[in-house]
């Protein structure tokens, strides 16, 4: 028998984690919602399919997992609401698929990556049934130990399958249009298109960060650096190297997302040299950044690593519940296979907790 996640919607629950709260005035209306199996976007096309609203009209901070119970909120404007029936109508209307939990006033909409991050319980059922040789004591104590090192090294900042699909099927298809770019290739500002061509930089990335992994918590001279809330990206870092002196204990490195108008460590760096082997084995020039700029993929930094510091493990009977928080940008999955890590290999290939990996040379 190996363990299982997401067995039933309750062994998965996420609860959004505001940057703001909600003003108590103003004219944007504040919903906040329970659903149960269902995407976020099957709940934005209930309402779109039954009134007037464009997908513009309604607010949200992040895409929920379909498989389990999310707790999120939306915003619209009280001027959208009238055009619905106003906001008992609207109320009902969203009741037919999700639980109304709270609704506020405020002054702004909420806008993707509007929200600090998410908190997280998940129940791993038969871990204590899973096929290893190990005891219950030693599986235990295993956990015990992985939470350990995740407490005080964090976890590597890697892209889940979702984002690559079967056999990485979505970067394969990415790296040939960016490396093959011409008129003929679809430049479509759908979501799904832009989701599916961060394969590519995606995948690049899941390499490097695997690979320096292995260092721990190494910060090279030359690192671009962002302090501990920014988790999913950066255009503009708030701290570079030679500015205060960054460690790994005040700040996160972080590694390049190719694309276009790419931010890159300064020219001779320990951290440049490491990019620029990056950029050679990729085989990413002139051409490919001018494929993205027609993409619209733009580059960016990610950090290379997340600290949990409110991570536990409790054992109840034969499972093991996890709780823990993350920053916007960063998947429970990939945390969620670090704890569980060393357990039983065979259960964690077949929940998909191992990290996709492209098996590009080592930098």
């Amino acid at each position: 028998m190996t363990y299982l996640i997401k067995a039933h919607p309750e062994d998965f629950i996420v609860e959004e984690v505001l940057l703001h709260q909600p003003e108590g005035t103003g004219e944007v209306f504040w919903i906040q919602f329970e659903k149960r199996n269902l995407t976020t976007m099957d709940v934005i096309a209930h309402l779109l399919g039954k009134t007037p609203l464009e997908r513009k009209d309604i607010g949200i901070a992040g895409l929920k997992d379909k498989i389990g119970i999310t707790r999120q909120w939306l915003t619209i404007y009280r001027s959208k609401l009238e055009i619905c029936g106003g906001e008992s109508a609207f109320l009902s209307l969203l009741s037919e698929k999700v639980k109304i939990l709270n609704t506020q006033r405020g002054k702004n909409v909420l806008r993707i990556g509007g929200n600090a991050g998410n908190r997280f319980k998940i129940r791993v059922r038969n871990i204590n049934a899973a096929l290893t040789s190990k005891t219950q004591g030693e599986i235990q104590q295993q956990l015990l130990n992985n939470v350990a090192k995740i407490k005080k090294i964090g976890f590597p900042n890697a892209f889940w399958h979702q984002r690559f699909w079967k056999k990485m099927k979505n970067f394969r298809e990415a790296r040939e249009i960016i490396h093959t770019h011409t008129s003929e290739h679809s430049t479509s500002h759908t979501l799904h298109h832009r989701f599916s061509l961060q394969a590519y930089p995606s995948g690049r990335f899941n390499e490097y960060v695997m690979t320096r992994r292995e260092k721990g918590r190494l910060v090279l001279e030359g690192d671009i650096m962002v302090d501990r809330y920014q988790a999913a990206y950066c255009c503009e870092p708030r701290v570079q190297w030679g500015e205060k002196a960054p460690t790994a204990e005040t700040a996160f490195p972080t590694w390049p997302m190719l694309g276009y108008d790419l931010l890159l460590a300064p020219e001779g760096s320990k951290a440049r040299i490491r990019e620029n082997q990056l950029l050679e084995l990729a085989s990413f020039g002139e051409k490919e950044k001018e494929s993205c700029k027609k993409l619209h993929l733009m580059g960016y930094r990610r950090p290379l690593w997340v600290d949990v510091p409110d991570i536990e493990v409790n054992i109840e009977g034969d499972d093991a519940v996890c709780t823990f928080s993350l920053p916007t940008g960063s998947y429970a999955t990939v945390v969620l296979g670090f704890i569980l890590a060393g357990i039983d290999d065979k259960s964690l290939k077949e929940n998909k907790l191992d990290i996709p990996r492209i098996n590009m040379s080592r930098l």
